[in-house]
């Protein structure tokens, strides 16, 4: 399967389960496993229990289907609360079995399963589609707060969006990659930098809308960690953007879930500007990839390659 170019154009509004659930292979039926493969600790954070639940998939695929999956990652499952387990496992049935019941045969520390990565198109296609799938349950759960906030900030018709990512202040010493470059510097009029990308300057998010073809004349969403108050400061004033963060500072969503509903707003939009250094950014392409047609634009941190050897950035 060619996996192509990714793409930052389309969203997953329109996503149902059938978009996004199709294997490229066909599982094992549950009564042919001959075990199970378990995933044993906790390692990292949200976006890296994502990773690890799309590599388990692929460690049993590796094997053609002859192990059930007998855990979600842990953090993956806490991070969802009390339908974290059901929904993650859910999410993986349509390439594996998932029996709590069948007898472990093999496991995996977390952060082990972590680091396992295929780099074939065919697994990196899965990858997108496992994740792809868990966040489309995650869109049901929460569609009335995505449409009620759509609804009340003008965005029901569709809107751009952009995530600021400082990375507790090491974003600005990431490499900047090649490619992201030479997409925005014609439009930029100059070499992007890392405070552009990290800050996501206005002058820069103005180019990699243009890099798109996007309609620059949409309303705005900021998805950020709140680590960066000024610039976030600065993108409200110069687009007018709106900020589900900020819009439910007293609301009874958890941080978790301001979290989930920030990355589905992302998946959402029509057009996004993401991080390349941000893993949270990462699995947001992946989703966009999975269920939309591709077509050239800027790429960045794939789900399943270039993970850093590093300690995991939180939630990001």
């Amino acid at each position: 399967v060619e996996s192509g170019p990714v793409s930052s154009w389309g969203g997953i509004a329109g996503a149902s389960l059938a978009t996004v659930s199709r294997p490229i292979e066909l599982k094992a039926p549950c009564n042919r496993v001959s075990g199970a493969f378990r995933i044993n600790g906790d390692w990292g954070q949200f976006n890296n229990g994502l990773i690890q639940l799309a590599n388990a998939v692929s460690l049993i695929v590796e094997r053609r289907g002859a192990l059930a999956l007998g855990s979600a990652p842990k953090v993956v499952a806490n991070y969802l609360r009390s339908s974290g387990e059901d929904l993650a496992m859910a999410a993986v049935r349509p390439w594996v079995c998932t029996d709590p019941n069948v007898p472990t045969t093999e496991a995996m520390q977390a952060h082990e399963v972590f680091y396992h990565a295929e780099h074939s198109a065919d697994s990196r296609l899965r990858d997108a589609r496992v994740v792809a799938n868990l966040f489309a349950m995650l869109q049901q759960k929460y569609r009335p707060e995505l449409e009620a906030f759509e609804e009340a900030h003008g965005l029901a018709k569709g809107y751009n969006a952009v995530h600021m990512r400082g990375l507790e202040n090491r974003c600005v010493h990431e490499p900047i990659p090649n490619i992201l470059a030479d997409a925005v510097n014609p439009f930029l009029g100059r070499p992007v930098t890392t405070m552009d990308i990290c800050r996501c300057e206005p002058d820069y998010i103005r180019a990699y809308l243009r890099s798109m073809n996007a309609d620059e004349s949409l309303p705005v969403v900021l998805a950020h960690d709140n680590q960066q108050p000024i610039e976030a400061a600065r993108i409200i004033y110069n687009f007018g953007a709106v900020s589900f963060f900020h819009a439910n500072d007293n609301t009874p969503f958890s941080s978790e879930e301001v979290v989930i509903i920030d990355m589905l707003l992302l998946m959402r939009a029509k057009a996004v500007v993401l991080n390349p250094m941000s893993s949270l950014s990462g699995i947001v392409e992946k989703v966009r990839f999975a269920v939309q047609p591709p077509v050239p634009a800027v790429p960045f941190k794939d789900l399943a390659q270039d993970i850093e050897h590093r300690e995991p950035h939180n939630n990001g």
